[in-house]
């Protein structure tokens, strides 16, 4: 069970991230479906479920010329034995509340709970200051998002 990578859809970077870059998509999953419905206490007469645990940028704090690492964790059940559903995920990049970047993938996923990457190359003349990470995950039937940041200094 080996980390896959994938190419990421490149998200145009504006403004402050101009010139920046979005890097290749990496994702592993880290649980079985067994592994997550035990997690959450799953049965499938709740319906689909689709959660974020965890979100973080690494490191938190980056320095011009940098590259940050938009994780993301989620769990994914009610999809069905044998069969994928398909998932988008964004990573919307926000500094002093404009949006600089919006990175999204698609893919097909089982059941099960999934850790996904996407490398952010900071332009060398990034802004300095608190950039904030809006990361959505969405099924036909479910979506979550959570917030993390990092800040250049």
């Amino acid at each position: 069970k080996g980390a896959k990578t994938e190419m990421a859809i490149l998200g145009g970077l504006a403004g402050a991230l101009a010139g920046g870059l979005i890097g290749h998509y990496a994702y592993d999953q880290k649980r079985t479906v067994d592994e997550t419905a035990k997690q959450y206490n799953y049965n499938s007469a709740q319906g689909p479920l689709l959660r974020i645990e965890d979100v973080s940028a690494v490191p938190a704090t980056a320095k011009p010329g940098d590259t940050v690492e938009m994780k993301m964790t989620y769990a994914l059940l009610g999809v069905g034995s044998g069969k994928e559903e398909s998932i988008t995920e964004t990573r919307e990049i926000r500094y002093e509340g404009e949006m600089y970047g919006k990175p999204q993938i698609n893919v097909s996923r089982a059941d099960g709970t999934y850790v996904t990457s996407i490398p952010l190359t900071l332009p060398n003349d990034a802004k300095k200051g608190k950039y904030s990470v809006i990361a959505t995950v969405q099924s036909p039937y479910a979506s979550d998002s959570k917030e993390v940041s990092f800040q250049v200094n």
